[in-house]
């Protein structure tokens, strides 16, 4: 019993700890706050980009949606970081994910500045589909514990003659 407690718990640790952001995370295009809208826009939408970062004396400070740049300088269309959509990149899948349940998009600070940007369609990567299955294998390994524990081998009553053959 204790090996698969063990065994449990070093997989949670293993799932919950080393799947961070920095494995989903895309590098935020950022731009000077001074360098024109309209050409940023151009560029924007060859490369499909939604927002970019916008850099004051190179530190990104917030971001532009290439939808409001119609005019002007960057720095004339900026929406600052907010503290609750910044995340480290050493931050845990399941934070990134639970604060994506509110947003479309959080930022990714790596090495004291932000520089990478999650979505929701980043959800559907590899490391995300790796991590969620490590999880349910957690919650099997849980549910199958505490049966064993709960009903010892009487649990067995409780499954059809079929199911219990294809077990077997």
């Amino acid at each position: 019993m204790r090996i698969i407690e063990s065994s449990e718990s070093s997989l949670r640790r293993l799932f919950m700890d080393n799947f961070t952001a920095a494995m989903i995370a895309e590098h935020l295009v950022s731009f000077d706050g001074d360098a024109d809208a309209v050409a940023t826009e151009a560029f924007m939408a060859g490369r499909k980009l939604r927002l970019a970062g916008v850099r004051r004396e190179g530190r990104g400070v917030g971001y532009v949606r290439r939808d409001d740049l119609v005019a002007g300088k960057l720095q004339d269309h900026i929406t600052p970081f907010e503290e609750d959509e910044v995340l480290s990149d050493s931050e845990p899948l399941v934070d990134v994910i639970a604060r994506l349940q509110t947003r479309f998009q959080i930022f990714v600070n790596t090495l004291g500045h932000v520089g990478g940007i999650i979505t929701r369609s980043d959800l559907l990567k590899p490391a995300v589909r790796m991590w969620l299955f490590g999880m349910l294998t957690i919650i099997e390994m849980s549910f199958a514990r505490e049966i064993k524990h709960v009903h010892s081998e009487d649990w067995k009553k409780y499954i059809s003659p079929g199911r219990i053959r294809k077990a077997e």
